[in-house]
């Protein structure tokens, strides 16, 4: 994806309901509208002096940050094609292969490498404009007609409960889709430690969160007061390190990359109810189940 100069998001006439994804670098925060990032399904630059990639997946509406460095040296990547019915990328240097949920390259000269995966933060306008009054976007310089169409008939997706998966994408699927909840189902995924937990959307009503335990410290998940979108932060007095690793996604997608992942099924209706012992590691206020 080519930009052009940023531009601060109070200059630009945009709906509320826009939708956002915001990466962060070192404390400098740059927006991408989401209509866009749907056609060209990867972009790439530097920000803050950081080189930086920024994946997304348009059937399972999944953002994720790389860090585009292998031995010193800053990859070019591009989409190609579809795995798992999630979006692939490749490097136009050596044409690997990479996962870009976990950073793993699966195939070519750098099979067996990692890049370095962070997160991103979907939103909308309104909820920027009120919480980062001076974001800057960076906006295409593409214009064609493919682009053009895409764009203005790109689905809303932040409150898309279903969703839809094209049937090529079907073909794709390796194996069984887990069926412990429906397959669209937009959630919070979250890795924490090598363990792997899934937060569905409906499970943390707006205003509402979900206070985990992980190992000694506390980890709140909650939904954005303007936009609905869940967050995954640390509480006090470790919410100045980096939040743990999370993105927006939905079901299937996480549950294919993480088999044993977890899923959160929200509050317990009766006090002191909680996790198994097993998993004392990982106690809240709600409880979990397994595969």
């Amino acid at each position: 994806m080519v930009v052009a100069k940023p531009v601060p998001l109070a200059e630009l006439d945009l709906e509320d309901d826009e939708e956002l994804l915001i990466i962060e670098r070192d404390g400098v925060e740059r927006g991408f509208l989401i209509r866009e990032l749907a056609y060209h399904h990867v972009i790439q630059g530097e920000l803050n002096g950081r080189p930086y990639a920024v994946a997304f997946c348009v059937v399972c509406s999944t953002g994720v940050g790389l860090t585009p460095v292998v031995d010193g040296k800053v990859l070019h990547f591009g989409s190609n094609g579809v795995e798992n019915g999630v979006g692939v990328i490749s490097d136009g240097d050596t044409w690997s292969l990479w996962e870009p949920m976990t950073g793993e390259c699966t195939e070519g000269p750098h099979k067996g490498r990692s890049l370095e995966v962070w997160p991103v933060r979907p939103t909308t306008v309104a909820a920027a404009r009120r919480e980062r009054p001076g974001l800057e976007l960076s906006l295409t310089n593409c214009r064609s007609l493919t682009s053009w169409i895409v764009r203005k008939t790109w689905p809303r997706v932040l409150d898309n409960r279903r969703g839809f998966i094209p049937p090529p994408f079907f073909r794709t699927m390796a194996g069984r889709i887990d069926d412990r909840m429906h397959r669209l189902e937009l959630g919070l995924g979250v890795m924490l430690g090598g363990r792997h937990v899934f937060f569905p959307l409906e499970s943390i009503p707006k205003g509402g969160d979900a206070m985990v335990r992980v190992g000694s410290r506390m980890m709140k998940v909650y939904r954005g007061e303007v936009d609905g979108v869940p967050h995954a932060t640390w509480c006090e007095p470790w919410d100045d390190e980096d939040p743990p690793m999370q993105m927006f996604t939905r079901w299937y997608a996480f549950s294919f990359r993480y088999p044993e992942c977890e899923l959160w099924q929200g509050p317990e209706l009766e006090q002191g109810t909680g996790v198994p012992q097993t998993r004392a590691w990982l106690t809240s206020t709600g409880r979990f189940r397994s595969r």
